[in-house]
């Protein structure tokens, strides 16, 4: 079965949820905001097929970071994440029209 994250990404505190192709909440946690910690949470669930999350100030360390741990991670803008909210199962399933890494001048602000 696939299995979908979406992250809500706060400076101190990231919470995790893990839902399956139905929509169904499978697992619910949080974590730092640090890539490790979430990875740790996300060891709790199953494996997932699509982490999602929005762009913020916390987002160009955190998709490098997840990235670099090997994490199916993917970065959406905030216009995007609003139009999900109309059907946030079928946009992470079938996939964004625009993925990107987030961008900085610098990695450590």
């Amino acid at each position: 079965m696939d299995y979908f994250v979406g992250l809500d990404i706060s400076m101190d505190e990231t919470h995790v949820c893990v839902l399956d192709r139905e929509g169904l909440v499978v697992h619910e946690g949080k974590s730092a905001s640090m890539a490790e910690a979430i990875r740790d949470e996300l060891a709790k669930a199953p494996s997932c097929r699509r982490i999602v999350f929005e762009t913020g100030r916390m987002a160009p360390i955190l998709f490098h970071g997840l990235s670099q741990l090997g994490l199916p991670v993917v970065c959406v803008e905030s216009r995007q994440a609003y139009q999900s909210l109309k059907s946030p199962i079928a946009t992470m399933r079938e996939g964004w029209r625009i993925w990107r890494a987030p961008h900085s001048s610098s990695l450590f602000m």
